[in-house]
């Protein structure tokens, strides 16, 4: 089937690929440039080592500097650690959440250098004869590194908070102009107001608009209509169906984690506990 988006909608889409600050791809390549980045970061901090030991004429050990400034390794682990247990918790007001973040920084930050401090040792007993104390490694990284960690690990939250509002409200922004969308629909091109489409469903290649009791179908996917409907509005609750939360009627868990929904017409679509982020504040 043909299918055609406004020029609006065509102008908007252009310019959320050209600014948005998190691109499609971003995430797939964060690890690496986070691992690039730290890299490069422990290189430059060997340097300064380096340039320490000459103004101050005392002796630089590369494979020593090397294995002290190998602590910023660990925030890459310990930072997906912290995202998860935020992203589980649920905590009620902002200021609640500040102080849970600053308690959890202070607990990764012990943790961080715990572990560090455990790889340190380990590899020094490997290397030198005889090998560091895990207390005087520890007692050093708590005294000299602990600071630098915490201000890390609470500031990582917040930013992440910022720029996911940032990009959020963009979206929102971008998709409350988008009001319309045209279907060539044999020789008629039907236009159809993104209030009355009551839900998507797939039948390959097509996706399958059902509005004001009809069947409509497009060839773009569900992640092409995910990222053009307004998200407060439409919600993808399954790999293969986005709901309009105005047509829902009502909820039947199946005791598994998925529910039914039925919507105003009388359909039933299910919603999958692998989408649950999506839908689950609808049932609250």
């Amino acid at each position: 089937m043909y299918r055609e988006l406004s020029s609006k909608a065509n102008k908007l889409n252009t310019i959320i690929h050209q600014n948005s600050i998190l691109k499609k791809g971003d995430f797939k390549n964060s690890s690496t440039w986070w691992l690039g980045g730290l890299v490069g970061f422990m290189l430059l901090a060997v340097f300064q080592d380096y340039l320490f030991s000459k103004f101050q004429d005392t002796g630089f050990y590369l494979s020593e500097s090397l294995l002290y400034n190998a602590i910023w390794l660990f925030l890459i682990p310990l930072t997906v650690l912290e995202f998860g247990l935020l992203d589980k918790i649920r905590v009620v007001t902002k200021l609640h959440k500040s102080f849970f973040i600053i308690g959890l920084s202070a607990l990764l930050c012990l943790l961080h250098i715990l572990l560090f401090s455990i790889f340190f040792v380990t590899v020094s007993h490997l290397i030198y004869t005889p090998g560091h104390a895990l207390r005087n490694i520890f007692g050093s990284a708590v005294s000299g590194q602990f600071y630098l960690l915490m201000l890390f690990y609470t500031a990582t939250p917040f930013i992440r908070d910022f720029l996911n509002d940032r990009k959020e409200k963009e979206k929102q922004a971008s998709v409350s102009l988008v009001d319309k969308i045209k279907i060539k629909s044999g020789a008629k091109t039907v236009v159809l107001n993104m209030e009355e489409i009551e839900w998507i469903t797939t039948d390959k290649p097509y996706s399958v608009l059902h509005a004001n009791g009809k069947v409509y179908l497009d060839d773009r996917t569900l992640k092409d209509f995910e990222d053009l409907l307004n998200p407060l509005q439409f919600l993808r609750v399954h790999r293969s169906t986005i709901i309009h939360i105005t047509f829902i009627k009502s909820f039947t868990s199946r005791q598994n984690g998925d529910y039914d929904v039925e919507l105003k017409s009388g359909q039933l679509v299910r919603m999958s506990r692998h989408y649950k982020q999506n839908w689950e504040t609808l049932l609250h």
